[in-house]
């Protein structure tokens, strides 16, 4: 089962990869913007503040 799902995925994703390669040019991000990334554990018990 496993191996049908990853044949099923590979037959998506390698035309899908050249479809993307031939489209041409990558859009070009804006200058100021950002990517962040936080990164926690133990967010159980968290609660945003009232207000």
């Amino acid at each position: 089962m496993i191996l049908a799902i990853f044949v099923l995925l590979l037959l998506i994703y390698i035309p899908l990869k050249i479809y993307i390669a031939r489209s041409g040019e990558v859009p070009r991000i804006p200058d100021g913007t950002r990517l962040s990334i936080f990164v926690t554990n133990e967010l159980k018990g968290y609660r945003e503040p009232c207000g």
